[in-house]
């Protein structure tokens, strides 16, 4: 599915509350592959929307959640 994304070409872009992706991404990740990990929430309220493809970047964030949670462990 994610290489469909850039088969049809530049992936749709939309202006997104990364406080709304972040703590979406936190809450998948405490669910399965970060079940010990404790997450402290530190977001500057005046960061402006960013842009972009909403499912793209979760998954980025997640991979980054799935590494750290990894390393944590050894």
């Amino acid at each position: 599915d994610q290489v469909e994304i850039f088969s049809s070409g530049t992936p749709t872009l939309e202006a997104l509350n990364v406080h709304e992706i972040i703590d979406y991404v936190i809450n998948i990740a405490k669910s399965g592959i970060a079940k010990s990990v404790h997450f402290k929430r530190l977001y500057d309220p005046s960061l402006p929307p960013v842009l972009a493809h909403r499912e793209l970047l979760v998954q980025l964030l997640l991979n980054l959640v799935k590494n750290a949670a990894e390393a944590l462990q050894d």
